[in-house]
């Protein structure tokens, strides 16, 4: 699975980040999360203008889901962490150094998430697309793409959508990508 060349970690290979078994993928976490100079971080490319990326994580013995990076300063992370009786998603937004963050209570056990980047309609003054950054029917923000894009950001690779573990062990049952370069 990971000798697919569409995987991506950053600053290592992609079996340096994750352990694949036949029923799911396990990551340990790297405190800091994708602030550190080497996280625990497993993505693909965004290929489409209209992109949906989801995974289901169980995140009871750590912390950890699904982010969107850019470079080292912008990026976009849904964070899961399991506790006694439930669930904390964190949405978190970062853009050079300035930090926003929304978080959810969901029921304890695993939990679906997903981003989505919506193009903008005809009739948009900015033209910019929205990502939307969702925990199981929970949509905890929907931000401005224009601000993770090559004019607002340096970058290498594009954006990157992927998997995230900042502490203990996260599992992921799976990560589905659909995108066109219409709507969804």
């Amino acid at each position: 699975m990971l000798d697919d060349p569409g995987w991506l970690a950053v600053r290592r290979t992609p079996y340096e980040v994750a352990t694949p078994s036949t029923e799911r993928l396990a990551l340990a976490g790297v405190d800091g999360g994708l602030d550190a100079r080497r996280p625990a971080f497993l993505g693909r490319r965004q290929r489409h203008h209209a992109s949906h990326t989801s995974t289901t994580v169980d995140a009871s013995r750590g912390a950890g889901g699904l982010a969107l990076r850019w470079d080292d300063r912008c990026y976009l992370t849904l964070e899961a962490r399991g506790h006694d009786g439930g669930t904390t998603v964190t949405a978190q937004a970062v853009l050079s150094g300035l930090r926003r963050a929304w978080t959810a209570e969901l029921p304890a056990g695993e939990v679906e998430l997903a981003i989505e980047t919506v193009p903008p309609d005809r009739d948009s003054p900015v033209g910019a697309d929205t990502i939307r950054l969702t925990a199981g029917s929970t949509v905890l923000a929907e931000l401005d793409g224009r601000y993770w894009c090559a004019e607002a950001a340096t970058y290498f690779t594009g954006r990157v959508t992927g998997l995230l573990a900042s502490e203990g062990v996260v599992t992921f049952a799976y990560l589905t990508y659909r995108g066109t370069d219409g709507l969804l």
